[in-house]
């Protein structure tokens, strides 16, 4: 049986201010990696998708290709 996707949603509703002005918070650093990389070792598999929200879909989406 295969494993489900893993979507990444960054909804833009945090309140990180500056932080996520310019890009989505699963890319911001927790420690020596970032919340997508602590994300993906929890779970035990890669992202497949991304949600973020509006302003930022250009830039992730130049990054990751399956952004939405």
């Amino acid at each position: 049986m295969d494993s489900p996707a893993l979507a990444i949603f960054d909804d833009g509703l945090g309140r990180f201010g500056p932080l996520t002005r310019t890009r989505p918070i699963f890319t911001q650093q927790s420690g020596a990696v970032s919340l997508r990389q602590r994300i993906e070792r929890v779970l035990g598999r890669p992202a497949s998708a991304f949600n973020v929200p509006d302003p930022l879909a250009n830039v992730t989406a130049a990054h990751e290709p399956k952004t939405k």
